[in-house]
């Protein structure tokens, strides 16, 4: 329920539009009131003074500070007017003066404005009155004294319920309005953050965070929501966000979770129940650690296939039809999102990757450089083929390009495991060699002439200059390579197939 409906119930005199509510109700009092003055006039003046005083303490009521006032007293104001009103019959004669049709202002208001028992309360009180008055000063009929209890008691409640019925549906229509509002804004909001993520894994990780936070109403406990993979017939989870600090971190067959099995064959998005019973053992633990109990299974569709299932999950409270469409928003948005980062992403990696030899460039190696760790000392290998020209010239560029993938090849085939090969050149590759030395260096130069030496491809026998560059711990890797490259040229100058080494470079 929105604040406003709340502010309403709670406190029927708050001083926003006090006056313009209350002047319509003002105006009917004084003008009953002031209708005593007309012939025949008033039969009491008693009546009438107490009257007048009931309507004044009436209003100074109304402007009373009700926020420092418990709640439970609003209802005196509506039944000091209905007693005002009591008077003024009685002033004016009795019921048949006419003035008695003024006790709809006290129900009417009550209805707009206080809670349903308030007016309640104030029906018993205009019942009340219809009594009084159909004894004195002129006693009537009984019949038409149970006539208009009747009809009064009949009448204060179709009036109460009906408008207090109309009062909650406006409640729910603008409670319903606020919460598209805000749904519409979330999703807004989630589109410009998802969309500006350029990382597949990061996508992954707002995803499940925003699907928990939209998707589960304000106040759900322990909101959850997960992306799982499917890698042939084993899930795992690659992104999770659990409010209750509950994480699931073992793999799992997809025959053990139905549910997301279905989504993921069928690629449509369904609402289920978590069932314990019908899961495998390993998938019911976790149903049954989470506490989860009912969940949404969006399949998230890129490049025409399932990458994956983001599902929302709910502990004991069922999700409604617009939170399921809620949470298929969410999925539609992470496929955008995934696309557009799995695409920067391929971008990156073509401009930093050699088409020929699917090595790195030199951007490729200058970033490899840059993000590895120099608290360890490295060597740098520079490669250079040695006759490509002549074989591009007798034989055309298509056999040097094989020559330079299988040189490719060679070379990388090398080198330790974790260290960096790149193109970075026609002829001339780099290789890093982390946590290395000039010995390792070495070897790995001499494993190289020795493999290029037994690679022979189409009757031609690859042959390379080599330069050897160690860095200790910190080193500039520029001014490594600079070192490394220089040596190779050495090497070339003297008639390559072999490899000299640079002077070892420090920090400054």
């Amino acid at each position: 329920m929105s604040d406003t409906g709340a502010t309403t119930r709670s406190d029927p005199f708050q001083r926003s539009g006090l006056g313009r509510r209350l002047f319509p109700f003002a105006a009917v009092a004084v003008l009953a009131l002031a209708s005593l003055a007309l012939p025949p006039g008033p039969k009491s003046d008693a009546d009438v003074v107490a009257a007048t005083i009931l309507l004044v303490l009436t209003s100074g009521a109304v402007l009373a500070p009700w926020p420092r006032i418990p709640s439970v007293f609003t209802v005196l104001v509506p039944l000091a007017y209905t007693a005002s009103v009591l008077m003024l019959i009685l002033a004016a004669g009795g019921y048949t003066s006419g003035v008695g049709i003024v006790l709809l202002v006290p129900l009417v208001w009550t209805a707009l404005y206080h809670r349903p028992w308030e007016s309640g309360i104030v029906v018993v009180g205009i019942v009340a009155v219809q009594a009084i008055t159909s004894l004195t000063p002129v006693p009537v009929a009984s019949a038409v004294i149970i006539r208009r209890l009747i009809f009064w008691t009949a009448m204060g409640v179709v009036v109460s319920v009906a408008v207090h019925e109309l009062r909650a549906q406006v409640r729910r229509t603008f409670a319903a309005r606020e919460e598209l509002h805000r749904r519409t804004e979330a999703l807004e909001a989630a589109a410009e953050q998802l969309t500006s993520i350029l990382s597949p894994h990061d996508v992954l990780e707002a995803a499940t965070r925003l699907a928990a936070e939209m998707v589960s109403p304000p106040g759900t406990p322990g909101r959850r929501a997960q992306y799982a993979r499917v890698s042939g017939e084993i899930v795992k989870l690659v992104a999770q966000y659990d409010e209750a600090g509950q994480f699931v971190a073992q793999t799992f067959p997809l025959a053990e979770h139905p549910n997301l099995a279905e989504a993921i064959h069928t690629c449509r998005a369904i609402h289920r129940d978590l069932d314990p019973v019908t899961a495998g053992p390993t998938v019911r633990e976790i149903i049954k650690r989470l506490g989860a109990t009912h969940s949404v299974y969006v399949p998230v569709i890129c490049q025409g296939e399932v990458d994956g299932v983001l599902s929302v999950s709910i502990r004991g409270v069922d999700i409604s039809a617009d939170l399921f469409e809620q949470c298929k928003a969410v999925g539609h948005l992470t496929e955008l999102a995934l696309s557009n980062a799995l695409a920067h992403e391929k971008l990156r990696e073509l401009a930093s990757t050699d088409p020929l030899t699917g090595l790195p460039n030199r951007r490729g190696f200058d970033q490899l450089v840059e993000n590895g760790p120099r608290r360890n000392p490295f060597a740098i290998v520079v490669v250079d083929l040695d006759g490509l020209k002549q074989i591009n010239d007798r034989k055309g560029h298509s056999a040097g390009d094989a020559l330079l993938v299988h040189a490719a090849n060679t070379v990388r085939g090398s080198l330790r495991r974790g260290d960096a090969l790149a193109r970075i050149g026609g002829d001339e590759f780099v290789a890093f060699l982390f946590d290395a030395d000039e010995n390792d260096a070495r070897r790995a130069a001499e494993r190289m002439l020795s493999r290029l030496a037994g690679a022979v491809l189409d009757g031609d026998i690859p042959s390379a200059s080599i330069g050897i560059a160690a860095g200790l711990a910190n080193a500039y890797a520029s001014e490594v390579y600079e070192a490394a490259d220089a040596a190779m040229y050495v090497a070339k100058r003297k008639g390559g197939g072999r490899y000299e080494v640079a002077v070892a470079t420090t920090a400054d």
